[in-house]
C-alpha cells in the first residue's frame, strides 16, 4: 500500500502537459462552396465543425483576405498564429508559420490580410492544411488547432479563380458621382469624359439595382443668364444622349440646369470659371431624393464683398449754368446821346483801377430820351464795324 502512495504523489509532483484541443474537417465531411454575386463579390468558404467558418472573399475593387468567423469569441493569452501543417498521410513534413497577430481584446472573428490569403492558398493547392493556432487565456495547458482541410478543395478552387476572372475591377463608389467638365460656351463632350462614361454604362449594367440618375448641368457667369440655363441643359443632355446611344434604358434620369445659380465656386477667378462650367453626373442604388427647387438667379456681385459705407466718388450732379456762360455775351450796345454826337464812336476802353467808374459809359441826355419817335427802328445795336451818323438817327436807318 505504501508503494501505491508513492507512486501517486511522483506522479502529481510531475508538470502537467498541455492539452491540444484540435478543430478540423476529416475527409468525409469536408465540403468547399464558391460563391459569386453579379460580377461584384467571390468567395471560397469552408465550415470547421464546432469551430467557425474560413472565408476566402474578394470584393469588386478590392483585395482579397482570408477571415475565420467564431462560433465563441476568441479568448487568446498572447497572439493567433497561421501555420501549415501536413495532412496525415504526409506525416513526415513538418509545420511551418505563415503569419502571426496579437489580439488585445476577445473577438469573433479573426482576419488576415492578402499577403497571408494568398499563401494559405497555395498551402490548399499543394494538400497542406493551413491551422490557426493559440493558447486560451488564464489556460496555460490547452492550446486551440483549428485547421482548414484541403481535401476536395481543387473543383470548388476552379471556381473561384473563374469568379476572380469575371470581377469587375470597381465598386459601386468608384462610379456613384462623376463630373464632366466643358470649354467655354461648349456642350460637346472629351475623349476623357467618354471614356469615363464607358465605364460608367459597363458597371451600370452589370449592376441591376442602380435604377436612378441625376445630371446637373452648370455655367460660369459670362454670357447672358438664359443663354447659361439652355447651355447647362445641353451639357446634361450630352451625358444622356451618351448614355441612351450606347444601350443604358434602365435608369429613371432626372436632368437639371442651374446655369450660373448656385455656382460651384467663385466666378472672379478663371480657376473657379473653369470648375463652374461642368455637368455632375449621380448614380443611385436606392430611390434618390426629390429634386430640389431650381433657385432664383445667385449670381456674384462685386458690390456685395464691398464694405456697407459711402461710395468714395460720387458723380458730380449736374447744375443749371449762368446764360454767360452757356451763351456768348454780346458786346455792349451804345445808344445815341444827341444830334451833335461826334461821327464815329469807338469801343469803350477797357476800365482801368485809375479811371472813375462813370466815365468808362456815356449816359444819354434826359430831354432825349422823353422824345417820341416816330418810327421805331426793327435794330437800334449798332454796329462795330459800320459807323453812326446824323443821317442814321433822323431816318432811323
Amino acid at each position: 500500500m505504501s508503494y501505491l502512495l508513492i507512486a501517486l504523489s511522483l506522479l502529481l509532483s510531475l508538470p502537467a502537459h498541455a492539452v491540444t484541443q484540435k478543430f478540423g474537417a476529416n475527409e468525409h465531411n469536408t465540403v468547399w462552396v464558391s460563391e459569386g454575386d453579379n460580377k461584384f463579390r467571390c468567395s471560397l468558404k469552408q465550415t470547421i465543425p464546432n469551430f467557425g467558418e474560413a472565408t476566402f472573399r474578394h470584393l469588386a475593387g478590392g483585395k482579397l483576405h482570408l477571415k475565420v468567423e467564431l462560433i465563441h469569441p476568441n479568448r487568446a493569452e498572447r497572439e493567433v498564429e497561421l501555420i501549415s501543417r501536413p495532412p496525415l498521410w504526409l506525416h513526415n513534413r513538418g509545420s511551418r508559420l505563415l503569419d502571426s497577430q496579437q489580439l488585445n481584446e476577445p473577438t469573433s472573428e479573426i482576419e488576415f490580410g492578402t499577403h497571408q490569403a494568398r499563401v494559405a492558398l497555395t498551402e490548399l493547392e499543394q494538400g497542406l492544411f493551413p491551422t490557426i493556432r493559440y493558447r486560451v487565456a488564464k489556460d496555460d495547458n490547452r492550446e486551440i488547432n483549428a485547421a482548414i482541410s484541403s481535401v476536395n478543395f481543387q473543383p470548388a478552387y476552379n471556381q473561384f479563380l473563374t469568379c476572380l476572372g469575371q470581377l469587375m475591377p470597381y465598386q459601386f463608389e468608384y462610379v456613384q458621382e462623376s463630373n464632366f467638365y466643358f470649354r467655354s460656351g461648349r456642350s460637346s463632350l472629351s475623349a476623357i469624359d467618354r471614356r469615363r462614361l464607358n465605364e460608367i454604362i459597363t458597371y451600370v449594367k452589370a449592376d441591376p439595382t442602380i435604377k436612378w440618375a441625376q445630371i446637373k448641368g452648370y455655367t460660369d457667369s459670362k454670357g447672358f443668364r438664359h443663354f447659361n440655363d439652355k447651355l447647362g441643359e445641353q451639357r446634361a443632355k450630352a451625358i444622356q444622349n451618351y448614355l441612351a446611344d450606347h444601350g443604358v434604358d434602365q435608369l429613371d434620369i432626372n436632368v437639371k440646369s442651374y446655369g450660373e445659380r448656385k455656382p460651384l465656386e467663385s466666378n472672379r477667378t478663371s480657376k473657379g470659371r473653369a470648375r463652374n462650367r461642368v455637368a455632375i453626373f449621380t448614380l443611385f442604388n436606392k430611390e434618390p431624393p426629390p429634386p430640389e427647387e431650381l433657385p432664383e438667379f445667385e449670381f456674384e456681385s462685386i458690390f456685395d464683398t464691398l464694405p456697407k459705407e459711402e461710395p468714395q466718388y460720387k458723380a458730380p450732379i449736374p447744375t443749371p449754368l449762368a446764360d454767360s456762360v452757356l451763351e456768348p455775351q454780346s458786346p455792349p450796345m451804345m445808344p445815341p446821346t444827341s444830334e451833335a454826337a461826334p461821327a464815329e464812336i469807338s469801343p469803350p476802353p477797357p476800365p482801368t483801377f485809375d479811371a472813375p467808374a462813370e466815365s468808362a459809359l456815356v449816359v444819354p441826355a434826359p430831354e432825349k430820351a422823353a422824345q417820341p419817335a416816330e418810327a421805331p427802328p426793327t435794330d437800334t445795336r449798332p454796329s462795330l464795324f459800320e459807323p453812326i451818323t446824323p443821317d442814321m438817327v433822323e431816318t432811323g436807318r
